[in-house]
């Protein structure tokens, strides 16, 4: 029997979920776009090279693992949510590690333009990387201790 809460949960998950892939799709078209399609429109700056293929890399890799990682949890988290598990330890982790990858994310997608530009400086955006990131971090934990609580409550006669 579905409750409001988990049509909610599981409606939003979807809209989540699709805006992630968006993400990510979008990440694979920019490094396409600025790499590879028509020659590209990617300044090498013989000097910056290999810091413009880690941000080209990072900005890739990261998108799609950041996505990798919230799909999986949140069909975990609605999967669980049909069983009657509403914690479980691997969630826990699985947000923690959304707050880490998505740290990562801003970090690579920020520095992505100016890599294609070629030039020579870095931008640092602390505010868009570590409050996100330590919010997420927070959660986690958050989730930790309610999932031990809910083990002890189970283990209560």
């Amino acid at each position: 029997m579905k409750t409001n809460n988990s049509k909610w949960i599981l409606a939003t998950s979807v809209a989540v979920i699709i805006g992630s892939i968006w993400i990510a799709l979008g990440a694979v078209l920019n490094v396409l776009n600025a790499t590879v399609v028509d020659g590209g429109h990617m300044h090498w700056n013989p000097e910056m090279k290999v810091w413009q293929i880690s941000m080209i890399a990072g900005y890739l890799i990261f998108s799609i693992g950041f996505t990798a990682v919230l799909v999986t949890l949140l069909r975990n988290i609605n999967s669980e949510i049909k069983k009657g598990i509403y914690f479980t330890k691997r969630n826990a982790r699985l947000i923690g590690m959304c707050g880490f990858l998505y740290m990562f994310l801003i970090f690579f997608r920020t520095n992505f333009w100016y890599a294609v530009a070629g030039a020579i400086e870095r931008e640092y955006p602390y505010g868009d990387m570590i409050i996100p990131a330590l919010i997420l971090t927070i959660f986690a934990h958050l989730y930790a201790i309610a999932y031990r609580v809910s083990e002890e409550n189970s283990l209560t006669i």
